[in-house]
């Protein structure tokens, strides 16, 4: 798109009959079409070009940018996507609120430059065999909708929209504290020690209980049990199969989900305590995300 500089502001020019826009976070620009440029007059250009720079100092480009990170983060949660064209729809008339108030002029001719824009737009499109953004029953509805929000603009009072903004972040910011106060952590440590056995096809027993702690301890490398009170613990329950010790790791909620530890515990042994090497997966990258998230 060619680089221009209109009423001193650096702009891009397209030749498709598209709508006034703004893209990029970080670095936004301004796209206007062409026909626009030459259908316009000096102020008209101006309430334009003020319409986007307010979009840009709003920040409404970093909401849209956050908005679509938090639908993809919470993306089972339905209403998030219901609610985007709901969301766009409020940046648009606080865009348009603003815009107005700034350029001084009347809801009724801001409207009315709105509406032109469709007719130039919608006649360019037949021109160039192609469709532009108010073309459409579904894209009439919405420049109805929008040009009837216009209609409802009053003047508002800069003082009072700030501190509707501050008072709405500070009770955003105190019900993240309360939730996060309310909520469980995001992992929770498993303490319990998990014992069961398995011939191959079915589990012969399980147990968890707290006479494991005395016969079991563990630290990043090895499991250490006590071999005589262990294996009689087993006898006892005429444990059969292999023998498989759970430990350690975390669960997300309690008793829903997690990852633990576990070894195998093989008889034979003379030592008094018997050292078992295990894998801890605890070092993984994804189960330190798991953690996290």
């Amino acid at each position: 798109m060619e680089k221009r500089e209109v009423e001193g502001t650096c702009i891009y020019v397209t030749k498709m009959p598209v709508t006034p826009s703004t893209i990029g976070i970080f670095r936004p620009k301004i796209i206007m079409p062409e026909v626009i440029l030459k259908e316009y007059d000096q102020k008209d250009l101006q309430t334009i070009l003020l319409h986007e720079k307010t979009h840009i100092q709003l920040g409404h480009l970093l909401f849209y940018f956050l908005w679509d990170i938090l639908r993809v983060i919470l993306w089972l949660n339905p209403f998030l996507t219901i609610g985007t064209r709901y969301f766009r729809e409020d940046m648009e008339e606080i865009c348009d609120f603003v815009t107005i108030q700034r350029s001084q002029r009347k809801a009724y001719t801001y409207g009315q430059l709105l509406l032109k824009s469709m007719r130039i737009l919608q006649a360019e499109s037949e021109d160039f065999n192609m469709y532009a953004t108010f073309t459409g029953d579904k894209e009439y509805q919405n420049i109805r909708q929008r040009v009837t929000r216009i209609a409802r603009y009053k003047p508002y009072r800069r003082i009072v929209a700030v501190s509707t903004l501050i008072a709405a972040v500070l009770c955003i910011a105190a019900t993240g504290i309360w939730i996060n106060h309310i909520s469980y952590d995001r992992n929770i440590a498993n303490n319990a020690i998990y014992t069961y056995g398995f011939d191959g096809k079915n589990v012969t027993f399980q147990d968890t209980n707290d006479e494991l702690q005395q016969m079991i301890s563990y630290d990043d490398n090895f499991v250490y049990v006590d071999r005589k009170t262990f294996e009689s613990y087993l006898q006892e329950n005429n444990a059969r199969g292999e023998i498989i010790i759970v430990f350690g790791g975390f669960y997300k909620l309690p008793g829903v989900g997690g990852i633990g530890c576990h070894c195998f515990y093989e008889f034979g042994s003379k030592e008094q305590v018997v050292k078992i090497p295990y894998e801890n997966p605890m070092s993984d990258w994804r189960v330190k995300l798991l953690k996290m998230l």
